[in-house]
């Protein structure tokens, strides 16, 4: 192996990661996944129902350390934010331009929280080593018995900061639209969260951006 490759990564976010009691336990879970098939030291650091500021307040409190080139985050955080404002999307508008100054200032406010947790990442992880996931968009609405398929075209306005703060400050981007695009990477215990295919499939591309090759 490489010596200059990541030997130990920590995932911050939200259940996108942190999804153990959606797939029957933590081995099937995509740090469980990730443990099992990278020889990277995996440590979870996401939390089950995180928005964004959750996220720049845990590093606050815990991380006090800046790691070295070894050391990797990913991290995984914004579908909590977008949830945060689901009435909005079921408020009657006058037109197209009334729907969009309403949600204009959730926007404004997400990518205010969404800089402030990557310029407090860069502060402890070196910028080659730090990755932001987009969210992903495919989740079967047949399932979820509130979301619409106009409601995820909505996720495109978070997805479109996310990449725009990921742009800024040169941070790489992993896709999860790109990964997560079948029903059965959607768990049946709550279709927002990956499944164990999904979760698999999440860690391969985690292991593969940080430059390794799968154990299995």
């Amino acid at each position: 192996m490489n010596s200059n490759l990541i030997k130990a990564v920590d995932l911050f976010g939200d259940s996108i990661f942190d999804n153990a009691v959606y797939v029957d336990g933590p081995e099937n879970s995509v740090s469980g996944h990730l443990r099992r098939i990278s020889p990277m030291d995996v440590r979870l650091n996401a939390v089950d129902g995180f928005v964004t500021d959750d996220v720049t307040r845990k590093m606050e409190r815990e991380f006090h350390t800046r790691y070295g080139r070894a050391n990797g985050g990913i991290i995984s955080v914004g579908g909590n934010d977008a949830l945060s404002i689901v009435d909005e999307f079921m408020s009657p508008v006058v037109n197209i331009l009334d729907a969009f100054e309403r949600i204009h200032p959730h926007l404004v406010r997400f990518e205010a929280s969404y800089d402030r947790m990557l310029k407090k990442m860069l502060e402890h992880f070196e910028l080659e080593n730090l990755r932001v996931c987009t969210i992903y968009d495919a989740i079967p609405v047949s399932r979820s018995g509130y979301l619409t398929e106009s409601m995820l075209m909505g996720l495109n306005l978070y997805n479109g900061v996310i990449t725009k703060l990921a742009n800024r400050h040169k941070v790489a981007v992993l896709d999860l639209r790109n990964i997560c695009t079948e029903d059965s990477d959607y768990s049946e215990v709550s279709p927002i969260e990956p499944s164990f295919s999904g979760g698999l499939k999440i860690a391969k591309a985690i292991n593969a951006t940080f430059g390794h090759v799968d154990r299995d």
